[in-house]
């Protein structure tokens, strides 16, 4: 039995997540990193107990709660080294990549970037596990492309809400044309599934994302096709898409679905052999965004 302590389970991905390991032979604790933290010292094998620091301030963090953040993690380790948990797994965001303009792809030796204070935290947070990391036996940052989920601070949640609810859903022509890096739960879930059996040692970077990017209109549709098959479909004039994009506060969200933002998976691909990444198209036929 694999021992699991899990922190941030009552968050988007959290409350996902739990059912899904208690459901594969993972024995799984939460932890509130707000309380007293009392860990039951009756774990089966400490060469294979984990854990997995998901809490988190959403993406809407501020600069002022980036030392919250960096508090988190660090409490997060100091329970992990008191209580002998060797291996530790930090969520952290493909958000810490510039987006790219020119779809290239960037990598786990990409040049990382200071954009706003959610990728100032999370780079942060990184520094202070890399700073620990030879006092666990393996310690892994898992940048995670924007995961394909129903979450109220998620901007993709936004668009699949303007899916279900206008009359008329308008497609943008840029978006035939962009590539951008998506990550289904149900790879995330199989990702887990395999990566937690693994044997690790030392310090592990990895990307996580489906199997290849997605043009955004694609996206729509087959989220359309999926739950709202009837749906009007348009394709908004360039004149008024040219205006949408460069307003302020509009033209920032619709941005942030637009620009071509591509990351590789391919150290995944290679370490893990036997894991078949689904498509994002795929995915949502199967699963939609569960």
């Amino acid at each position: 039995m694999t021992d699991i302590f899990l922190t941030g389970s009552t968050g988007a991905i959290g409350q996902r997540i739990l059912p899904k390991l208690e459901g594969k032979n993972f024995k799984v604790s939460t932890i509130n990193l707000r309380e007293l933290i009392k860990i039951n010292s009756n774990i089966q094998s400490a060469e294979n107990s984990w854990m997995i620091h998901l809490a988190s301030i959403n993406s809407k963090m501020r600069e002022q709660d980036i030392q919250i953040e960096k508090n988190m993690i660090e409490k997060a380790i100091d329970i992990s080294l008191r209580h002998g948990i060797k291996n530790f797994i930090f969520f952290s965001s493909s958000k810490v990549y510039p987006a790219t303009s020119d779809k290239s792809l960037s990598s786990e030796d990409s040049k990382t970037c200071l954009i706003d204070p959610y990728s100032k935290g999370k780079i942060e947070c990184e520094l202070i596990l890399k700073s620990n990391a030879e006092k666990f036996k393996s310690v892994s940052i898992l940048r995670l492309a924007p995961v394909l989920m129903r979450s109220p601070s998620s901007n993709v949640n936004l668009l699949f809400k303007i899916c279900e609810n206008l009359p008329l859903v308008p497609l943008f022509s840029v978006g035939n044309e962009n590539l951008r890096s998506f990550l289904s739960f149900k790879n995330l879930e199989l990702f887990l599934e395999t990566y937690l059996k693994k044997d690790l040692e030392g310090l592990s970077i990895l990307n996580i994302c489906d199997q290849s990017p997605i043009a955004t209109n694609l996206l729509i549709n087959e989220f359309l096709d999926k739950n709202r098959p009837k749906a009007i479909r348009f394709h908004l004039p360039r004149s008024l898409e040219y205006i949408a994009l460069r307003m302020p506060i509009l033209g920032k969200k619709l941005n942030s679905l637009y620009a071509d933002n591509v990351i590789n998976n391919y150290k995944i691909t290679q370490e893990l052999s036997n894991l078949n990444l689904l498509e994002t198209a795929e995915a949502i036929k199967l699963y939609g965004l569960k």
